[in-house]
């Protein structure tokens, strides 16, 4: 597309229709003066037609001279201008405003590239005799970055698109001084080739983090124990990166800050790797990435996670259950003795089982912080007449639990569990407030969430 814009004062522009139309009198006169002369000294004619022949080969350009000089390099140079400049990308970062670059222009058969706001001004050298000029590697560039101005120059227009996309014009200035310039503008699409910064990009630390990255759904620990309040962080994607695991809805974004990608906003990835969670298709999770320039952009398609090992056994974790009191169960958990009761978590890292009780180890398990196998004690139960201590183990993702029934010795207790009573999960209490109560989590509703 080719969009002349002429800047012209108005009385230059009277002035210059005035000369075109003395122009076009005077070579209708001078033409049928020519047809006059040839019709009377140059017709031949023939028993099979009629040719005409003429001593004389006129050109245009050479008739009109001065005030009647024609000028189509506007045109002819616009189009040549834009077959010579490759647009390798455009700024597609969701943070990106008009006053950042919007535009990464290089030349062709060139290295060097250049990174335009919206109207910021490129300006370049124009030398026509390269286009005659051949060497053994191949046509050298016909223009060249200019750091001064120069008669030459383009600079992106932002157009808007019903949609609320937007496309890039060029504004190219044809001329030298401001009242003899030319203004022609063409639209560029941007290359198919593969983008130069790619291979800044394609090995960096925060490139590869995502690609080696794998994604799960689902939370059974919050859909057992989280209630109404959690029921759509249940839902959230997991994505993990070595020992990191994000947990995040569909359309969040993603920041990469120091060495590691975190959950955040657009206001906080200015100058930083930015990438944003897409939707799982046919099994994989796409994930939209951009370089701080926002010049390089690539679509990630994360696998699933592969099947996790098989959890503990809590028969050869806890061993010797035996009744301390009605609500309480003692057990040898390697070389020491300890205690259970309804509302406890217990949970498996690198250094063997432990039970979480502050409030920044349960943040950082909810959190994926800390990531382990968790077993939760639900209480004691009767089962045919036996005493049964029950729970649910989660594995390191939550998404898989396991039903843990652990039969305990009958032992000398204050209030012994009535043969009759029927089981229930303990009610779950917010264990922020206090380090020693039970659970952080909402009490199971009866739909089992």
């Amino acid at each position: 597309m080719l969009i002349i814009r002429p800047r012209l004062l108005f009385w230059d522009e009277i002035v210059r229709v005035a000369c075109l139309l003395v122009w076009a009198f005077t070579i209708l006169a001078f033409f049928g003066i020519i047809v006059l002369f040839v019709g009377k000294n140059g017709v031949q004619a023939t028993s099979k037609g009629t040719s005409v022949h003429s001593s004389t080969s006129w050109s245009l350009p050479a008739i009109a001279r001065g005030i009647l000089t024609l000028d189509l390099s506007c045109m002819k140079g616009a189009a040549e201008l834009q077959n010579m400049l490759v647009l390798w990308a455009r700024n597609t970062r969701p943070d990106a405003s008009l006053k950042v670059p919007q535009a990464l222009i290089g030349l062709k058969d060139s290295s060097l590239m250049r990174a335009l706001a919206g109207g910021e001004r490129l300006y370049l050298h124009w030398e026509p005799q390269f286009y005659a000029s051949r060497q053994s590697n191949g046509p050298p560039a016909p223009v060249a970055f200019s750091e001064g101005p120069t008669c030459l120059s383009i600079a992106p227009v932002v157009v808007s698109d019903r949609d609320g996309s937007f496309d890039l014009l060029f504004d190219a200035s044809l001329g030298g001084s401001d009242e003899d310039s030319r203004s022609a503008g063409f639209f560029l699409e941007v290359s198919q080739m593969q983008n130069p910064l790619s291979r800044d990009f394609i090995h960096a630390p925060w490139m590869k983090s995502l690609r080696e990255a794998r994604f799960w759904t689902g939370d059974a620990f919050l859909t057992l124990y989280g209630g109404n309040e959690y029921r759509e962080d249940s839902k959230m994607c997991k994505i993990e990166m070595g020992r990191q695991v994000l947990s995040a809805h569909i359309g969040n974004f993603l920041v990469y800050q120091g060495s590691e990608w975190k959950k955040g906003s657009l206001t906080e990835a200015k100058g930083m790797p930015l990438a944003r969670v897409g939707e799982i298709k046919e099994g994989q999770l796409e994930v939209e990435v951009w370089d701080p320039s926002g010049f390089y952009r690539e679509q990630i398609r994360l696998l699933p996670l592969g099947s996790p090992p098989p959890v503990s056994k809590m028969e050869a974790v806890f061993l010797s259950p035996r009744m301390r009191s009605s609500s309480q169960v003692s057990c040898v958990l390697g070389k020491r003795r300890v205690v259970l009761k309804a509302g406890d978590w217990w949970f498996k890292g690198s250094a063997g089982w432990r039970s979480l009780k502050k409030q920044q180890e349960i943040e950082d398990f909810l959190s994926y912080r800390l990531l382990g196998e968790l077993f939760v004690v639900d209480g004691l139960d009767k089962v045919q007449g036996k005493s049964v201590l029950k729970g649910h183990l989660f594995n390191h993702t939550r998404k898989e639990t396991v039903v843990v029934s652990l039969p305990v010795a009958e032992g000398r207790v204050s209030s012994p569990l009535p043969t009759n009573a029927k089981f229930s999960p303990p009610p779950v209490q917010n264990r922020v407030s206090s380090s020693a109560s039970a659970m952080p989590v909402r009490q199971r509703s009866p739909e089992g969430l």
